[in-house]
């Protein structure tokens, strides 16, 4: 782009209102690298949880350390116990007549899904209800 005069603008000479072009394409080195870092700070936890023998957990709190859950790990596993552990299923359906779920539409797909797989394997003692309030 040439001005009047025949000469290309100059930084100096340029409006205040015109701001540089941006490179064209995608910025890649900022993901591609938070991504490293991620898979490299989950292998080293991964690496310790043989060492760990108890976990922390505060879904209000900051969850920082090695022996901390994620609220999303605890979702995780809770799922996993229900699907897996015979014993997870009997905690909970005998030790609790009643379980609330609020807006199940939000909750985790797979959480649901082993809540209705223990509904098919306790059918006596697990029952289901719907209620909607406006």
């Amino acid at each position: 782009m040439t001005s009047a005069n025949g000469f290309a603008p100059t930084s100096a000479s340029r409006s205040p209102n015109c701001r540089p072009r941006r490179p064209k394409g995608r910025p890649r080195p900022r993901p591609r690298r938070n991504r490293r870092i991620k898979i490299a700070s989950k292998t080293r936890r991964s690496a310790l949880l043989d060492e760990i023998r108890s976990f922390t957990y505060s879904p209000t709190g900051e969850n920082r350390g090695r022996d901390t859950l994620a609220h999303a790990e605890v979702i995780k596993i809770a799922t996993d116990f229900l699907l897996t552990k015979p014993t997870m299923q009997h905690i909970l359906v005998g030790g609790y007549p009643f379980l609330l779920i609020d807006e199940s539409q939000d909750t985790n797909g797979p959480l649901m899904d082993a809540f209705f797989a223990v509904q098919a394997t306790h059918p006596q003692a697990v029952r289901t209800s719907a209620c909607w309030v406006t």
